[in-house]
Order: structure tokens, then sequence, then C-alpha cells
């Protein structure tokens, strides 16, 4: 008993000395938190009260003087060079949004500009890169430096000031206290987006340049390639639904009507947009700011938006037939590893190798449409779509299972009084051929309203039917298929 009552005296002597080896600043932060917890609730409520406030900041923290209207807690907390800072805890992500709001109106400063890491008067999301967590705003007004700031996943804003002569000081300690360390450029996001950037010079995205992409982990900007554009930048999400989230947003505010042809006249519209009659995404068109316009599209297989600016719809709308699918056979292979199979399958490489080399460019699987409009209901055993070629923008070619099924796609009308070869008045025309030990039928015609020019043919030794759409000119679409169509 002498000896537990002994280990028990000095039990209480080591607690009186942790005691007293208190500093008086850190008492007075003791007892502000003790009266804070007495009033917060459970032990549990404290600590989870304390993690939402920054990780460089809770050792320090207290009940702050001025309670915010509709927070659950409000605290003021210090780094540990002593700085103070106010965060208010809500329980409602509106709130924050409110309140943030208000403290921006408050403010003056323009929202979505500016980049609070480099200069004072900004408002934008942060980070730069990655996921956003939240909005800051930066201001120097009355000799006073100010960050504000919210944190999406805590659902706090948290406000810290000092005289004006400190703000750059501030805003390193504030991008310290949220953890936003300035990554490398390029990131691997970034660098994807490098990898299909049709222009030179490309730096990283400020902040604000995100704001109008909900969602949005990466953005690059660059001096556009080619002539008609004066600025196009691309912006990658984490995944295909966030993209169309973000590109629904932008038509929406753009009140673009759907289905309209972009670009066009007037430009203001929305509709989705193809290659080699593969889905690739949307295009949206509408004004940009100060008198300019503005095309959007996305790239679903990239889960990336681009956005290019120019003085006109036809300055911009030129420069996007020209630039929105280069490099062309990076954007190929990307589709192609995101199809459903991978393509090409087995009888699709079988396929390929009866093409030749100088027609078997950017090769992709064509849609459903596509070999709707070109066979009808009856089913190829494989289909590849290749372009552009020296003649044709788009030539499928399609593997018929026998030569019953291949003659009746092709359905011809009997022999015409020319050959295509000998490039025909209106380029109508249906004949047998046979050309290095290779015989079929080709015909050739002109149609659709804008006088699209068509060249399809069979090949009885493969069972193989082609279907060139999109000819340049009668002499070029023959010469291409003398010397670099296939079968072969």
């Amino acid at each position: 008993m002498a000896a537990t009552a002994a280990a028990e005296r000095t039990r209480r002597r080591k607690r009186r000395w942790r005691f007293t080896g208190i500093p008086a600043p850190a008492l007075v932060v003791v007892a502000l938190l003790v009266l804070w917890f007495a009033a917060s609730g459970s032990p549990a409520a404290q600590d989870s009260t304390l993690e939402r406030v920054p990780a460089a900041l809770r050792d320090h923290c207290g009940a702050a003087g001025q309670p915010a209207a509709g927070a659950t807690a409000t605290v003021t907390c210090h780094d540990a060079s002593g700085q103070p800072v106010t965060a208010a805890l809500y329980a409602d992500p509106r709130q924050v949004s409110a309140a943030y709001a208000d403290a921006v109106a408050e403010a003056g400063v323009a929202a979505d500009q500016g980049d609070c890491a480099s200069a004072a008067g900004g408002e934008h999301r942060y980070p730069a890169t990655g996921p956003a967590r939240g909005r800051v705003l930066c201001q120097v007004r009355a000799g006073t430096a100010t960050v504000t700031w919210t944190d999406d996943q805590a659902r706090t804003v948290t406000r810290a000031e000092v005289p004006a002569g400190d703000d750059a000081t501030l805003r390193t300690a504030w991008a310290g206290w949220v953890g936003w360390a300035p990554e490398a450029f390029p990131t691997s996001d970034e660098n994807a987006l490098l990898g299909v950037a049709a222009g030179t010079g490309c730096v990283r995205a400020a902040p604000a340049d995100l704001d109008a992409y909900a969602g949005a982990v990466a953005g690059i900007t660059c001096t556009p390639q080619g002539s008609g554009a004066r600025r196009v930048s691309y912006v990658r999400f984490p995944d295909v639904p966030a993209l169309r989230t973000a590109f629904t947003a932008l038509v929406r505010a753009a009140k673009a009507p759907s289905g309209s042809g972009c670009p066009g006249s007037p430009f203001l519209g929305t509709t989705r947009f193809d290659w080699l009659s593969v889905d690739l995404g949307q295009v949206l068109c509408h004004p940009g700011p100060d008198g300019t316009v503005a095309m959007d599209w996305s790239l679903e297989a990239f889960s990336m938006i681009g956005h290019v600016t120019g003085a006109s719809g036809d300055a911009v709308g030129g420069w996007w037939s020209q630039w929105h699918v280069a490099p062309l056979s990076r954007i190929v292979g990307e589709v192609n590893e995101h199809s459903a199979p991978p393509f090409p399958d087995g009888v699709e490489r079988a396929l390929l190798q009866h093409i030749p080399p100088q027609s078997r460019q950017n090769c992709v699987r064509p849609s459903p449409d596509r070999k709707w409009q070109d066979l009808g209901a009856v089913a190829a055993t494989a289909a590849v779509a290749c372009g552009r070629t020296s003649g044709a923008g788009l030539v499928v070619y399609y593997q018929l299972p026998d030569a019953a099924a291949m003659n009746q796609v092709f359905n011809s009308t009997g022999d015409s009084e020319a050959a295509c070869t000998s490039l025909p008045k209106d380029f109508e025309g249906d004949r047998a051929y046979a050309r290095g030990g290779r015989t079929g039928r080709l015909a050739c015609a002109t149609t659709g309203p804008g006088g699209e020019l068509v060249l399809k043919w069979t090949d009885d030794q493969a069972h193989i039917e082609a279907v060139a759409h999109r000819g340049t000119t009668p002499f070029a679409l023959i010469d291409w298929w003398t010397h670099e169509a296939g079968p072969v």
C-alpha cells in the first residue's frame, strides 16, 4: 500500500510539472478551447470541428470573437508564425456558397479572374492542376491585404488579413496552408493535352481559365497553328461523364440550339461531329468576349474540351475544320484504343491487309449508321473505314460472307453506256472491270443536294465491297482507284 501511495504522489508531481511548463500565451489558448469545447458538445464533435481546419493551423485554435451568421462554429487559428485566420464552419454547402458570395460582393473583385498564387486582385478556383478544392479571393484595399477561401469538402469559409505590404507573404502562406504546391509543367494530365494540341508555345492555363469548365483537372493555352484563330486552349477532365456535364453547362450558358449546323450562320448552335463516321464528340459555336466568336468541342476519347477564339465565324470555323482533329494519327489511335472491343480485332486486321498501304491510313471501325447506309440490312463479317485518301475523304471496306451477299448489297443496275474510268458525263456509270488479275464491278454516281461524288466496287476474289465517299474530283477519284485503292 505504501508503494502504491508513493507512485500516486509521483504521478501527481509529474502532472503539476507538465502543467506549469506551459507558456502563458498557450494557457490563454487552452482556456479559450476549454470554453469553446464546453459549448460545442462531445469530444468527438470537437475533434471533428478541428479536422475541418487546415492541418497547418489546427494546433492553435480558439473560439472566434464574432461568430459568423449561420455557421455551426467560428474559430480563430494561427500558423506557426502566429498569423491569425478565422474559419466559419457550415453544415450545408449552400451556406458556404452564400457566405463566400457575400465576401466577393463586399470585396468588389470580379469573379473568374487573376491568379492569387502570383498577384492580388483575383477570384478563381484552386488549385490550378488536379480536382478543384474550393475558391479563393485575394485583394489589397485600404492598406489591408486579404485572402478569403472556401474548402468544399470541409464546408468552410476562411479569412486572413495582413498589412498591405505583407500581401505576397500572406498569399504564399495561404498556398502552404491549403497544400497548393505548384507542380512542374507539364503534369501527366497536361502532357495528355499537349499530345493533341494544335498550337505552339503552350503553357499552363491560369486557374481562372478553368472556371467555365466545372470538374476540369488541367488546362493549357497555346498559340494556334495555321491561321484564322487568336487563341486555342485545351481542358482535361477525369472522365467522360464529367466532360459531358461541363459541356452541357456551356451549351446552356450560350443558349445554343441543339442539332444546328456548327460552324455556320448564325454562329450559334451545337451538334455532334464525327471522323470517318465515328462519333468523336460535340461542338458548340457561340459569341466570345470583346466582340470575338468562339468554338468549344469535345474529344471524348481524351476526356478533353478544346476552346478556340477569333474575329469572325468564318475565320474560327475554318480553323476548326482544319485543325480540330490534328494530329490525326494520335486522335485516331486513342479512338481505336477506346473502342469496344479495341480496333482492330482479328477479322478487321485481316480486312486491313487487303487495303494498299497508301490508302490504309487513319483507319477506324465505321459506325452502325454508316454501315446501314452502305449495306442496308446485310451484315458484313468486318468493316473498316480509312481516309483521307488522294481521291476521297472516306473509304469504307466491307468483308461480306459470300458472293451472293456481296452482289446483293452492290445492287447493280446492269452495264451503263460508259465505264466510270472514262469519266462519263455527270459521273454516272456501272460496268464490270478487270485489273491485275482481279475482277468485279465498278459504279460511280453524283448524289445528294451537294453533288457528292461516290465510287463503289466489288472484288470477286475476296468478296469485298468498297465504297468511297466525298470524292474530290472525278479525275482524282478514278486516278486514286486505279493506283491506290485495292483490294489486293
